[in-house]
This record gives C-alpha cells, structure tokens and sequence, in this order.
C-alpha cells in the first residue's frame, strides 16, 4: 500500500509539475481506510487526507481523517453560507 501511494503521489506531481501535500482516501468511507492506510499517507509525506465522511472539522478531528460538507453549485449565496455554517437544506 505504502509503494502504491508513493507511487501515485511521485506521478501525480512529475506531471503537474508542482507538489502535491493532500491525499483523499479512494470512496473515503470508514471500511474504506484503517490505520495502516492513514500511516501509508503519512508516510509519503502528505500534510493531511479527506474522507467522504459528512461533517465539520474541529480541533478534535485528525488531519488524516478530514470531514467534508458537500455543497450543491446551484445553490444561492444564502444558502451556500448556510452550508459553510454547517447547516444542511435537505
């Protein structure tokens, strides 16, 4: 595991020309990623990872199991400042 995310994180950033510092687990859900997946990120030298895990990260989430807040692109400037608070609309 560890030489895969290596090895994509080299290529990734061969090609874009530029570093890549974020890692986003594949699907991101709980039984998608363990601890040993979290020590492969950290050791290629990532700075943080996403999940697909629903949520506000505060100081109690870790760096390598970031939360996300899914945001619609239709949505009006009220409602997405909603969202950013944490709000869901549906």
């Amino acid at each position: 595991m560890r030489r895969e995310v290596e090895g994509s994180k080299h290529a990734i950033e061969q090609r874009l020309s530029i570093p890549v510092q974020h890692f986003c687990y594949p699907n991101g859900r709980e039984p998608d990623y363990d601890a040993t997946s979290i020590a492969a990120v950290r050791q290629a030298g990532f700075l943080s990872a996403t999940t697909a895990r629903r949520g506000l990260n505060g100081r109690e989430v870790s760096q390598w199991e970031l939360r996300r807040i899914g945001v619609d692109p239709f949505l009006s400037q009220d409602a997405f400042e909603l969202e950013l608070a944490g709000f869901r609309l549906r």
